[in-house]
């Protein structure tokens, strides 16, 4: 998790209280929540994506873990952002956005370990999306 340790040892210039420290998580979470937003409006039903992130912002975990300073929220953030990119890159196929799932990938897994399951998704998920739609 040293991605979020470094950017918490920069945001501490800004003060060492327990407000401005939580702060950091609370400003990952809440734009981990629009990029996943974003992600659920390419692939949901507008209906179901707005009570989902209803569900979302209520959900005690969520709010947990917003405040804790862990880097659980950079994490959330920074694969809501990979994924967005990845469903960008199945859909229209340039390879920008393919970079951009490469290096939010690798930045994710910075933050924390568990982004390699994330991958190991994406990864997967492309196997069975090429064998359906014949990509070279």
């Amino acid at each position: 998790m040293w991605l979020y340790y470094v950017l918490l040892y920069f945001w501490s210039f800004l003060g060492h209280g327990e407000f401005t420290i939580r702060l950091l998580s609370v400003l990952f979470g809440s734009r981990g929540d629009t990029c996943d937003f974003l992600l659920g409006r390419r692939l949901l039903v507008l209906k179901w994506l707005v009570l989902r992130c209803f569900y979302f912002r209520f959900m005690f975990f969520f709010i947990q873990n917003t405040h804790n300073a862990r880097a659980y929220t950079l994490l959330l953030l920074l694969t809501s952002v990979a994924s967005y990119f990845f469903v960008r890159y199945v859909f229209e196929g340039s390879s920008k956005f393919w970079f951009a799932v490469v290096f939010f990938d690798i930045l994710s897994v910075y933050a924390h370990f568990y982004a390699l399951f994330v991958i190991l998704v994406q990864f997967i998920s492309l196997f069975f999306i090429r064998k359906k739609l014949d990509w070279p």
